[in-house]
């Protein structure tokens, strides 16, 4: 495998298969800066670097971080945001994880509905 020049623009930064193009860019005032480009998921992501260090050590912690599965990320609207924020903030006193208690609720409902205790189920569904 060839072993890149510091000189050939773009850079490729790696980590696993996890690339981060660097390009020089020249800019109105006539400085030049470093661009770095990558993808987290599906969206196409820029960075501006003022010198080339600075440019590396970032596109390689983006490279990382990327390699590791860590640019999955859950998008989530406002509401539903404001709705998990409550949850946890309803669940911290008694320390129990909201994926544990999404999963005892649903149990609960389940039993409810499988034994008529529809007037309780409501009630559930309300609070």
């Amino acid at each position: 495998m060839k072993k890149q020049k510091e000189s050939e623009w773009p850079l490729e930064i790696k980590s696993g298969s996890a690339v981060v193009k660097l390009y020089q860019t020249i800019k109105a005032g006539g400085y030049s800066s470093c661009c770095a480009i990558y993808y987290k998921g599906h969206e196409r992501k820029t960075r501006f670097f003022q010198d080339l260090a600075t440019a590396k050590t970032t596109a390689k912690a983006i490279a990382d971080e990327i390699a590791q599965g860590e640019h999955i990320s859950l998008e989530l609207t406002s509401t539903q945001r404001l709705a998990i924020q409550r949850a946890l903030e309803i669940l911290a006193p008694l320390d129990i994880p909201i994926d544990v208690a999404a999963g005892r609720y649903a149990e609960a409902h389940r039993y409810l509905r499988d034994t008529g205790g529809s007037d309780f189920s409501s009630r559930l569904t309300s609070c």
